[in-house]
């Protein structure tokens, strides 16, 4: 539900400029009736955010999930053996989506399309390579660059098209889109979950291991993902992840991590009222056993 807008032009929005503004939205609608404040990665907002959770200890400051994953993204471009690759990936869709004529061509060998790369948002370019590794993509593009039509187009520089052609018939270039697509496709998910209507925040609590990627690469990325991961956790995301209905048979609260930020969730709502926390956790208990329970 839309509730307002705050025109800002010439305002310098600093942390705590930014916290005025929601304090005084929050006062509108009720503290007790606010959760979650939700916003990306700034520094400007994150200072605002735990401003926010300083007055009000009951509201929850998370950092946006999709711009996490962008991050997340971004860093892991910057790995030698990923980055020379992605470029690559990027300049076959770069000069075939820029060129009518090349995309025509595109077109008469493939029924799926190539996407175009992003300048804004890191996590769509990774999208992009991935899209080549489709069999329709990445035999039409073969097939293409050996036709006819193409030796015969006389439109395009011969050297930048002879660029093109040996990196689409390279074996281990897309060896490597391979090896990055597999490292990189359970993030994919997990954005793609985050990235859509509806409640989401107990869909992506666990990203799968990546197979068949040499160990020291998933190290590597391991290690990004956890600084990214570590960023975003707050407690709520194991409390979405304990209430979503899909996961309500399975005994998710035995995870240390997870029980640990139940209780923290717990206490931090309830306070010192022992009443309210019993109350909560005979819920938790008739939720999980569907049983009716009265309070």
């Amino acid at each position: 539900m839309f509730l307002k807008s705050v025109n800002t032009r010439g305002e310098c929005k600093s942390g705590e400029y930014i916290f005025n503004i929601l304090k005084n939205v929050i006062i509108d609608i009720g503290p007790c009736n606010v959760i979650q404040l939700c916003m990306d990665n700034a520094s400007n907002c994150v200072v605002a955010g735990h401003m926010i959770e300083k007055e009000w200890p009951l509201i929850f400051f998370t950092r946006c999930t999709c711009h996490c994953l962008d991050l997340l993204f971004e860093d892991i471009g910057k790995c030698a053996w990923i980055r020379d690759t992605l470029q690559l990936s990027m300049k076959i869709s770069i000069f075939i989506t820029r060129k009518q004529h090349a995309l025509a061509m595109y077109r008469k060998f493939s029924e799926k399309e190539l996407l175009k790369p992003s300048t804004t948002r890191f996590a769509y370019n990774f999208i992009v390579l991935s899209n080549l590794l489709d069999d329709r993509v990445k035999s039409g593009l073969r097939r293409m660059v050996v036709s006819e039509q193409w030796c015969q187009w006389k439109g395009s520089r011969m050297q930048a098209r002879e660029e093109i052609v040996s990196i689409i018939l390279d074996a281990t270039f897309w060896a490597n889109v391979k090896k990055i697509g597999n490292v990189c496709k359970p993030i994919l998910e997990v954005l793609r979950l985050a990235d859509r209507e509806g409640a989401t925040m107990g869909l992506f609590y666990q990203i799968k291991k990546s197979k068949d990627v040499d160990q020291i690469m998933v190290d590597e990325i391991v290690g990004m993902c956890i600084y990214r991961m570590t960023m975003l956790h707050s407690p709520l995301h194991a409390v979405g992840f304990l209430l979503h209905p899909i996961w309500r048979e399975k005994i998710q609260e035995i995870d240390d991590p997870v029980h640990t930020s139940w209780m923290e969730t717990i206490m931090r709502y309830a306070t010192d009222d022992v009443g309210l926390q019993g109350a909560l956790f005979d819920e938790f208990y008739a939720y999980r056993t569907q049983e009716k329970t009265i309070f």
